[in-house]
């Protein structure tokens, strides 16, 4: 929680530390034989516990979770699928930190007041602190922020400088160097699959599906196919208004 908020080197070296210990302690829990018979003892009878509601819903979600965790997995599978947890406990907080340097790391450098038309006072204030913090004198610093949308795009009028932020935001995790995270979400990829097959699912998104509202990834695909049409539509009657405003001026 509090490296979600505000973090620092030190604790992101505690993070990379303790991701695959907390992992591991998870599955000492969801893994346990023992406790997964008592858990099946009283889903198996559910029905003869005069249970109410919640109660009988709170039993079947705990033996829904075990089994998805691969509780009833033979002993050889489960040590296998504790080293597949502790990997992507591993590559998850890799990833997770190269998105934060890689934002960090890409700031944008401005040469003067004039590109930052349309930004208010404070914003140029900030832009300047920015650079004289990374020793840029008289310079401007935007910082990019971990988002799809960079805000100073709402605000700039230099087309120029818009399209060196835009282009700069897309290239983050894919430009090579230190933080790239292609090789991370490649990696992240197969021992997903592999976690799926493992636990009898045909792939990663059956297994996440399988617990959420949509259930399947046949129904995801049919919304998608329903909303991509007018999503279409839309988008090319709002490039034909950007490009009537980029005309006109």
């Amino acid at each position: 929680n509090l490296i979600s908020v505000n973090t620092n080197d030190a604790l992101e070296a505690v993070r990379t530390q303790m991701a695959p210990k907390l992992s591991a302690h998870n599955d000492r829990t969801l893994l346990d034989g023992a406790l997964f018979e008592r858990i099946r003892a009283l889903y198996d009878q559910r029905h003869d516990l005069d249970l109410n509601p919640e109660s009988l819903r709170l039993v079947e979600r705990y033996h829904t979770r075990f089994v998805r965790a691969g509780a009833m997995l033979s002993d050889g599978d489960k040590e296998r699928l504790r080293a597949l947890n502790a990997e992507l406990a591993e590559l998850g907080a890799t990833f997770s930190q190269n998105v934060l340097k890689e934002v960090n790391d890409l700031a944008v450098v401005v040469d003067s007041r004039q590109e930052l038309r349309g930004l208010s006072d404070n914003a140029v204030a900030v832009a300047e602190q920015a650079a004289m913090a990374r020793g840029l004198a008289d310079k401007y610093v935007i910082a990019l922020r971990n988002t799809s949308g960079q805000p100073p795009l709402a605000s700039l009028e230099n087309r120029a400088l818009r399209q060196r932020i835009y282009e700069t935001s897309l290239s983050r995790g894919s430009r090579g160097g230190d933080f790239d995270n292609r090789a991370v979400v490649a990696r992240l990829m197969k021992v997903r699959a592999e976690r799926a097959q493992l636990l009898e699912y045909p792939d990663h998104a059956a297994y996440v599906l399988e617990n959420q509202t949509a259930l399947t990834s046949e129904a995801v695909n049919r919304r998608l196919a329903e909303l991509a049409p007018p999503a279409v539509v839309n988008a090319q009657r709002e490039a034909a208004d950007l490009q009537a405003l980029i005309d006109a001026e």
